[in-house]
């Protein structure tokens, strides 16, 4: 894939993710999908990264990521730095969050993709 289509594979995947639109996600994604935060949580599967995020929907009304701040594509590999943001609808002392209190936090995001897919997703942040 050249730059510009792994970006614009990675904006689509964005906007999917901020409106919940689960087919649209379930489209950009490998059924075999590695996700995670790396510090907090790690996944295999996209029907397991699909119930995580509308999991943390419900957890977090009105969560996002912001564009992209930063990012470098190098072959199948793409690097983003973006903010999410959310306010919490629980109280999480591993997160340092409390309920009702908005959070915002800046991500590196590490995504693989191979033949238009992403395989794999990695937050750190």
């Amino acid at each position: 894939m050249k730059p510009e289509d792994v970006l614009s594979h990675l904006e689509s995947f964005r906007i999917a993710y901020n409106k919940v639109d689960v087919s649209a996600v379930a489209a950009l994604v490998a059924e075999d999908i590695q996700w995670g935060h790396r510090n907090k949580f790690q996944g295999n599967g996209r029907a397991a990264l699909i119930a995580s995020i509308e999991d943390f929907a419900r957890r977090t009304p009105g969560r996002y990521f912001e564009p992209p701040e930063r990012f470098a594509v190098n072959g199948n590999l793409a690097f983003v730095e973006q903010t999410w943001r959310a306010v919490p609808a629980f109280s999480d002392p591993a997160w340092g969050w409390q309920e009702g209190v908005p959070v915002a936090m800046t991500t590196c995001s590490l995504f693989v993709l191979s033949d238009g897919i992403i395989t794999e997703w990695s937050d750190h942040g």
